[in-house]
């Protein structure tokens, strides 16, 4: 399906196209002030792989409207977004060192 029909009638859409493309930093910075939902934006952006500042604006601003949604929710693993940080870097340290016996690594401290 084609955005032509949408410009057609939206035309001052188009000059618009090209932030959706850019980084959601830009667009959230002159706006979003408060430190906690910087912080909420940027944990969200996390799951696309980057932070805020490495998301593209369309990707965030679709995520967004599907949370709003009515009935939408957003599971969140026990332990919020450093529980994800901690899981990644004990697979980096299983699959990332090797033991001499040519096994990897998995007796690591599990978190608190």
């Amino acid at each position: 399906m084609s955005a032509v029909p949408f410009y057609l009638t939206h035309p001052k859409a188009l000059p618009l196209v090209p932030a959706l493309f850019d980084s959601f930093h830009k667009m959230v910075d002159p706006i979003v002030k408060e430190p906690f939902l910087r912080r909420w934006l940027d944990a969200l952006s996390f799951f696309s792989g980057f932070p805020a500042k490495g998301t593209m604006s369309a990707a965030m601003i679709y995520c967004l409207t599907i949370f709003h949604k009515p009935d939408a929710t957003l599971s969140a693993p026990t332990g919020g977004t450093a529980a994800v940080v901690n899981a990644l870097v004990r697979l980096s340290h299983i699959y990332a060192s090797p033991q001499k016996d040519g096994k990897a690594d998995t007796d690591l401290p599990s978190p608190a």
